[in-house]
């Protein structure tokens, strides 16, 4: 899985994810507050929300991404969100936005929070086939995600912070 880190207007793909922390209203996304009350979405750690082609939405498949409690995030967290997302999202869109626009949190800047959510899903995307016998033809599957875009303000200190933890 490739992992990129752009600036804020980059394109959105059809599937965007946005971090929402507990009992905290998704910035942005206000009209998205009723049909978010309907599904009950708590945005408890690691809680996930689809919704599929509803106005207001930044795109055709927005899933938000539950943090818990804005007080006790931690990079582990964030790192366990980030596996979480990979593995939900491992089947059903080849590429994925992540917006960290409206990312604001005391001490973890949007970098950091888009590094331990990266690391978290790199962590999990990651298979040995070295000696797998089942091949494409034979009824073995590779996931269709293939790339995660982080959209934020400061892309160029993330990507740095990402790379160090990548060594």
């Amino acid at each position: 899985m490739q992992v990129e880190f752009a600036s804020l207007n980059t394109p959105v793909s059809a599937t965007a994810v946005i971090p929402v922390f507990q009992e905290e209203p998704p910035a942005g996304f206000e009209s998205l507050q009723d049909i978010l009350a309907v599904t009950e979405f708590k945005a408890k750690k690691g809680q996930m929300e689809v919704l599929l082609g509803s106005p207001g939405a930044p795109a055709a498949r927005t899933v938000f991404l539950g943090l818990g409690k804005r007080e006790i995030l931690t990079s582990q967290i964030l790192m366990e969100a980030g596996g979480h997302l990979a593995a939900r999202l491992a089947d059903t869109a080849a590429e994925v936005t992540v917006s960290m626009q409206a990312w604001r949190h005391e001490t973890l800047s949007a970098a950091d929070a888009a590094t331990g959510l990266a690391a978290g899903a790199m962590i999990r995307a990651y298979r040995f086939n070295k000696y797998k016998t089942k091949d494409e033809e034979n009824g073995g599957s590779k996931p269709k995600l293939q790339k995660l875009v982080f959209v934020l303000e400061n892309h160029d200190a993330a990507r740095q912070a990402f790379a160090s933890h990548a060594q």
